[in-house]
This record gives structure tokens, C-alpha cells and sequence, in this order.
């Protein structure tokens, strides 16, 4: 059993994960006017400050996908938003377009690969004599979800807006870097 595979599909999930829970989270911002390339300047000098702000403070920013959950956000956190220009509901549809570009990116550049990967995976489970049949039939329902969670976000960059997809691609290598995809 190749469990590395499997190791690197269970964090693709993780991924896949994050950008689903967004479907709502760009439904809620749909009335959001796309970015442009002097916001995304602003939200890429703003990022690791606000993470680091974040995390020393014990701000749950990871856990906001509404607006509504935007705006409840601690007034300390959405003050320091404020104090480095931003509105919590903008620098938090700004990030979620950006982490869903970039995992549409990433997606579109690795599915081919993963779903060999996958498939392979697939039949060495089958195969695999030693793992029982109710743990077979979990596992193999885990990574079909997986296969098909990957082609949704490929999907889902449809609903990115061509002017802002074209700057995250442009952006793409300090992006990954500054939200710490590499």
C-alpha cells in the first residue's frame, strides 16, 4: 500500500475542503466588485502582517465564510483591518478569491497527475487483501469524494472574475509564498 499517496490526497482534501466551504462564502460576497491589481498590492503587503496579528492576538480568522461572520469578527481585528485600509468584509473576499485561485491553479496544473495518483491508489486498495471490506468501502468513498471535490474547484474558477484570475495567476509564485503554499 502506497500511504503516500494517500498522505498527499488527505491533504488535497484539506485544500478541497477550505475552497468548498467558500461556495457560500462567494455566494454571500457576490456584490463585491473584483479586485485590482493595487488591492491585491495591498492585500499581499497586508497578509503576513495580519496573520502573524492574528495568531498573536487568538483571532479565529480561518473561520470566517460570510459576510455576516466578516463583520462579527473581534472590533480589535476588524480595527487593525481598518488601520491598514480595509473593511473586514473586502480584505476577507480579497483572501478567499485569492486562496481559491490559487487552489483552482494548483488544481488545474496537478489534477491530471492526481487523479493517476488517485487511481492508482484506488485499485492498491482494492487489491489489497489485508484491509478489511467496511474499511475498503470508507477509503474508496473518500477518494472518489476527493476526485470529484478537485474537478468543483476547477469549476469554481469559473466564478473567479477573468480580470482577478489573471492577476493571481500573474501574482501566482508571491502569493503561494506569502501565504505560505510553497
Amino acid at each position: 500500500m502506497n500511504f503516500g499517496m494517500i498522505k498527499k490526497s488527505a491533504l488535497t482534501l484539506i485544500l478541497l475542503a477550505f475552497c468548498l466551504s467558500g461556495i457560500a462564502f462567494a455566494q454571500d460576497f457576490k456584490d463585491q466588485a473584483p479586485f485590482d491589481n493595487s488591492e491585491l498590492g495591498q492585500f499581499m503587503e497586508t497578509w503576513p502582517g495580519f496573520i502573524e496579528w492574528a495568531e498573536e492576538h487568538g483571532e479565529e480568522y480561518g473561520d470566517v465564510d460570510t459576510a455576516a461572520e466578516a463583520q462579527a469578527c473581534s472590533q480589535e481585528l476588524l480595527s487593525y483591518l481598518s488601520g491598514k485600509g480595509w473593511t473586514g468584509n473586502r480584505f476577507f473576499y480579497v483572501s478567499h478569491q485569492v486562496a481559491l485561485g490559487l487552489a483552482a491553479l494548483e488544481t488545474e496544473e496537478n489534477n491530471p497527475k492526481l487523479n493517476a495518483e488517485m487511481d492508482q491508489a484506488i485499485q492498491e486498495i482494492m487489491n489489497n487483501p489485508d484491509i478489511p471490506p467496511a474499511q475498503k468501502d470508507q477509503m474508496l468513498a473518500m477518494m472518489k469524494t476527493s476526485q470529484g471535490q478537485m474537478n468543483q474547484i476547477q469549476e469554481m474558477q469559473e466564478n473567479i472574475p477573468p480580470q482577478e484570475m489573471a492577476l493571481i495567476t500573474a501574482n501566482r509564485a508571491k502569493l503561494k509564498e506569502i501565504m505560505s503554499m510553497e
